[in-house]
């Protein structure tokens, strides 16, 4: 929570620095942070997840995406082990631009998720795909919103949503928010576009 605090704060100051982002770049690298909790049938459960991804415009219209994350479902009690979560996705990111600073995203992956909690280890393949709006409202702030139907383990539809500080043209850092069925999270992102 402090690291969150801390990286939410200095996203308040990125606003005093050169604005740089003129047009949507489908070329980066994210660190992300995303905590929250679920409800598993007995009450609510917190999880943490580091996530690296990336994207590569192969196009104007169509970028290459892959990711791995790492977290832990935490149990809280002495009977049941808390859950290490890992994972990896790979995808496509078709974008078409509604203006010349509004595109509209419709991501489709296949992803990999491992569950092991000491006693059993259950890993699925599954897929994701989506459809979401990605938006520069000035050259400092970026919004993006969507609606992603994943479909591993179990099937579910996720509401996601965040707003981007762009430092410079490289560096930027985003805070956001998922909400699914059971699950609600908040997200912390850096950001290296190349």
């Amino acid at each position: 929570m402090k690291a969150f605090t801390a990286l939410a704060m200095t996203a308040l100051f990125l606003p005093a620095l050169a604005p740089a982002a003129d047009s949507l770049n489908y070329r980066y690298t994210d660190v992300t942070y995303e905590a929250g909790d679920f409800d598993d049938g007995f009450g609510d459960v917190d999880f943490d997840v580091i996530s690296v991804s990336g994207s590569y415009a192969i196009n104007d219209k169509l970028a290459v995406t892959a990711g791995i994350f790492d977290g832990e479902i935490e149990t809280g009690d002495f009977v049941v082990n808390d859950t290490d979560v890992k994972g990896a996705s790979f995808g496509l990111t078709p974008h078409y631009p509604l203006s010349d600073k509004t595109d509209v995203l419709m991501p489709l992956a296949i992803q990999w998720v491992d569950q092991d909690d000491n006693v059993t280890d259950d890993d699925d393949l599954g897929f994701s795909i989506g459809v979401g709006v990605r938006s520069l409202l000035t050259d400092l702030i970026e919004v993006e919103a969507a609606v992603t139907y994943v479909d591993v383990q179990e099937s579910d539809t996720v509401i996601s949503g965040s707003v981007r500080f762009h430092a410079t043209d490289t560096l930027s850092i985003a805070v956001g928010g998922k909400h699914a069925d059971d699950a609600d999270s908040y997200t912390l992102s850096g950001r290296i576009a190349f």
